[in-house]
């Protein structure tokens, strides 16, 4: 599979078989991470990988709410953006994200991980963060895992505060960029369809 293919056909996973994740795999994907594009080689990230099932199940409860709070306030935009779905299809969106229903996945993964980014030492933190990140899901689809890239337990400041205090890292120079659920996927990602807009319309030459 060449390099383009392979980037096609990764895909968020979000059902997981009970089956651990080796440790020497976590450590692949944290490697794979740190190796990432970063400014002025400032490695301003943590990764915290969490097994603990107490904690996971909190921060669900964190991203679940926050979902719901911040797609509530989003439900005249989730009406126009699904708007070409046959109703019931609309409905069961639009109640899925409202809901927080389709972020109740979190805790079933085997591993959970944090992503930090340090603000305090670098105002590119975030992207730097963003950018491991990255690295970490083509690894983990390499590895023949799955992941999916959460933010929603992260858009709002109260909702970080809260997964920071959760796994010990309330220090301020700490900020939460992502949530990443790991696991070997129970779902067969190869008929996930997805779709992308024709190149041409995410370009302008100039």
């Amino acid at each position: 599979m060449d390099f383009m293919e392979f980037l096609k056909s990764r895909r968020s996973i979000r059902k997981y078989k009970e089956k651990p994740v080796e440790k020497e795999k976590i450590k692949k994907l944290i490697e794979a991470a740190v190796w990432a594009p970063n400014a002025e080689n400032d490695q301003p990230w943590k990764f915290i990988v969490i097994n603990d099932q107490h904690k996971m199940d909190l921060i669900q409860d964190v991203s679940v709410q926050g979902a719901a709070d911040f797609f509530l306030a989003q439900k005249e935009h989730l009406q126009e953006k699904f708007k070409k779905l046959d109703l019931k299809r609309r409905k069961k969106l639009i109640l899925g994200f409202t809901t927080g229903e389709f972020f109740a996945f979190i805790n079933t993964a085997p591993v959970l991980i944090v992503v930090l980014a340090d603000i305090k030492k670098t105002p590119y933190a975030v992207a730097s963060a963003s950018a491991a990140c990255e690295n970490m899901l083509l690894m983990s689809h390499r590895l023949g895992l799955g992941a999916c890239w959460t933010v929603i337990g992260a858009v709002d400041k109260t909702n970080r505060e809260k997964v920071k205090k959760i796994i010990g890292y309330d220090d301020p120079k700490w900020d939460v960029v992502a949530i990443v659920p790991v696991g070997y996927p129970d779902q067969d990602p190869s008929r996930k369809s997805r779709m992308r807009k024709p190149v041409e319309e995410a370009i302008d030459w100039q």
